[in-house]
C-alpha cells in the first residue's frame, strides 16, 4: 500500500503537518480521508480515534497521541471492509485499544515499534454481536502496557451469539506485552476462533489474583508457542506467574517445534489440573526428534493430569512431569530403528 503525507480532513478543520490537535470531537477517519497519519513532532490530543469501512491511520515514530476514549479499528464497518492501524512509532495513551467494534468487516493492526499504553485491549469482542469477520494483529516491536488494576484483555470473549463468527489471529514475534488487569481472555465466547502466537519478545501478566489467562470456553481458543526465542535479561519470556493460565475443554496449547531446543516455556504459576482441561497439539516444523527425545513446555502448575495430546498427537508423543515441568516426549522409532526391527521380525517368522 502506498501511503503519502497529505492533509487530513478532521471534521471542518484541515490539518497538514500536525503540530498539534485540540482536544474535541472525536476523530473519525474513513475512506474519503485516508490516510490518517501521525508522524515526528505531531501532538494529538483528543478524544478518540475511530478507523471505519477500508481506511487506514498511521502512528509513525516521534508522535505523541493522547486520547481520553480509545482508538478503534474497525468501527461498524461494512461487509467485505478492511480498516488498518499502523503504529510504527510514537507514543499512544488512550483508555483502550478496541478492534472490531459493531462491525460486520475486516481489521488489521500492526504494532511495529510504537509505546502503547491503555486501560483495556478489546479484539473481536462486541457486545452488539455484529464483532468483525477476520481480525489480525501483527505485534513485532514496541510496547503495549495494560496499566489499569481492573483493565481487561478480551480476544474473543464477548457477546452470545456473534452472528459474524469472528475469526481472530494475534501474532507476536517481538515487543513487550505487560497485563496489569483483571483477566486475560482468549475464544471464551461462542462462535468465536481465536488465536495467539508467540515467537518472539516477551508476555508478563503481573497482577496476584484472578487469572491471568483463560483459554477456550464457550468459543475456541489456542495459546500458540512458536519454537524458542531468548531475551537478553529475560528469565521468563512467556509469564502468567500473577495469576496462572486456566485452559477449558475447547482451549488448545500448541507448541512447534523447530529444532532439538524445542520451546520456550509458558510459567503458569501453581494453578493445578482442575484449570488444565484442554488439549496440547504438538507441531513439527522441518525437524524429527528422536524416539526418546523430551521437550520441556509448561512450568510451575502443581497438576497437569487433565491436559490430554490431540487425536492427530497421541501416537506419536507421550505426556509426562517432572518435577513442576510438563514434559512431551517423542515416542516413534527411527526409521533405521523400525527397518531393524522388521527385519528381526521377518528373521524370527522363517526360523519358525
Amino acid at each position: 500500500m502506498n501511503m503519502h503525507r497529505m492533509p487530513v480532513v478532521l471534521g471542518l478543520v484541515v490539518v497538514g503537518m500536525i503540530t498539534a490537535v485540540p482536544a474535541g470531537a472525536a476523530i473519525v477517519v474513513d475512506p474519503i480521508s485516508t490516510p490518517w497519519i501521525a508522524g515526528s513532532g505531531d501532538v494529538v490530543n483528543d478524544t478518540s480515534l475511530d478507523i471505519a469501512n477500508d481506511a487506514t491511520a498511521e502512528i509513525r515514530p516521534g508522535a505523541s497521541v493522547t486520547l481520553t476514549g480509545s482508538v478503534t479499528v474497525g468501527l461498524r464497518s461494512d461487509p467485505g471492509a478492511l480498516s488498518q492501524l499502523i503504529a510504527s512509532g510514537g507514543t499512544v495513551n488512550a483508555a483502550a485499544l478496541v478492534v472490531a467494534n459493531k462491525s460486520e468487516g475486516d481489521a488489521y493492526v500492526e504494532l511495529s515499534g510504537a509505546d502503547i499504553t491503555v486501560a483495556n485491549v478489546n479484539v473481536g469482542s462486541s457486545v452488539s454481536e455484529l464483532a468483525g469477520v477476520n481480525s489480525t494483529i501483527a505485534m513485532s516491536d514496541g510496547s503495549l502496557d495494560i496499566t489499569a488494576g481492573s483493565g481487561t484483555m478480551k480476544i474473543g470473549s464477548t457477546g452470545s451469539v456473534n452472528t459474524t463468527a469472528p475469526v481472530i489471529d494475534w501474532t507476536q514475534s517481538g515487543g513487550d506485552l505487560t497485563f496489569m488487569g483483571k483477566f486475560i481472555h482468549l475464544g471464551t465466547a461462542p462462535n468465536v476462533t481465536a488465536t495467539y502466537t508467540m515467537s518472539g519478545g516477551t508476555f508478563t501478566q503481573t497482577r496476584t489474583g484472578g487469572w491471568g489467562m483463560v483459554v477456550g470456553g464457550d468459543g475456541a481458543g489456542t495459546f500458540h508457542v512458536d519454537g524458542f526465542w531468548d531475551v537478553p535479561g529475560v528469565d521468563r519470556e512467556i509469564d502468567f506467574l500473577g495469576g496462572g493460565m486456566k485452559v477449558a475443554p475447547s482451549g488448545t496449547l500448541k507448541f512447534s517445534i523447530h529444532d532439538a531446543i524445542g520451546t520456550t516455556l509458558i510459567n503458569v504459576g501453581g494453578v493445578n489440573a482442575a484449570n488444565m482441561l484442554g488439549m496440547v497439539d504438538m507441531d513439527l516444523v522441518g525437524y524429527t526428534p528422536t524416539m526418546g527425545q523430551t521437550f520441556d513446555l509448561i512450568k510451575g502448575a502443581t497438576d497437569y493430569g487433565a491436559l490430554a495430546l490431540s487425536a492427530e498427537d497421541a501416537a506419536a508423543w507421550s505426556l509426562s512431569t517432572n518435577g513442576d515441568v510438563l514434559q512431551a516426549t517423542y515416542v516413534v522409532p527411527e526409521p533405521v530403528s523400525m527397518l531393524l526391527l522388521g527385519l528381526g521380525a521377518l528373521a524370527l517368522r522363517r526360523r519358525r
